[in-house]
């Protein structure tokens, strides 16, 4: 009977460690280890981290085309098959195209065509951004990781709605642009309205760049 008593002693002592150290569920999470995770409103967008402040960067966005017969870019390949998969072209400097019924940028056609983009869009000033685009047909834009702009169908041009963004530090931000053409005419134009301006303005070709090995 002592040693009953002593067995369920013990097993209460070592129970009451555990909770302790590791909490009820087991494993114990600092408040700041599960905010980590979270990319709130207050930490985006985030400029790209450089190795270097020196680090090569070239003028334009990288760009890789594929074969696509889509309708919605829910159908598109990926972003990584795109980036492993697709044929590269020469660098996008600047997202201001009428394409009428000619080539898609550099991807030798003129219809069932995927495009993505990629580098950086550089902020000259802190402050509040609209961007919008202009397409035909459908376009997706991610700043930082997050989509900013959405048209995702098969339509004649039109634009986005205005996506208003707070730029708390100028530098870098890392864009992704996926873009598709499926017949007819093609269309493809960014904008943006900078702080205090009074209109919107083709985004520039200085403020795109990227890594220099991606070209």
């Amino acid at each position: 009977m002592k040693y009953s008593i002593l067995r369920g002693a013990v097993s209460l002592i070592f129970i009451w460690m555990v909770i302790t150290l590791t909490g009820c569920g087991g494993v114990q999470h600092s408040a700041r280890d599960v905010k980590s995770n979270v990319l709130g409103a207050e930490s985006w967008p985030r400029p790209a981290l450089l190795t270097t402040p020196e680090q090569q960067t070239t003028p334009g966005l990288s760009v890789v085309y594929a074969h696509c017969k889509i309708r919605h870019l829910d159908e598109m390949p990926s972003r990584k098959w795109m980036a492993e998969k697709g044929d590269p072209g020469e660098p996008i400097r600047m997202i201001a195209h009428q394409f009428g019924n000619g080539e898609v940028f550099g991807s030798g056609k003129k219809r069932l065509v995927c495009v993505q983009m990629q580098g950086y869009l550089k902020f000259e000033k802190s402050g509040r951004y609209l961007i919008k685009a202009n397409s035909n047909d459908g376009i997706r834009v991610f700043l930082d990781n997050k989509m900013i702009l959405n048209d995702p169908d098969g339509h004649a041009d039109r634009y986005t709605s205005e996506k208003e963004i707070e730029i708390k530090e100028p530098g870098r931000y890392a864009i992704l642009v996926r873009y598709f053409q499926r017949k007819g005419t093609a269309a493809l134009e960014m904008y943006w309205k900078t702080p205090g301006a009074d209109k919107f303005d083709i985004i520039p070709a200085m403020a795109y760049s990227h890594d220099s090995n991606a070209s």
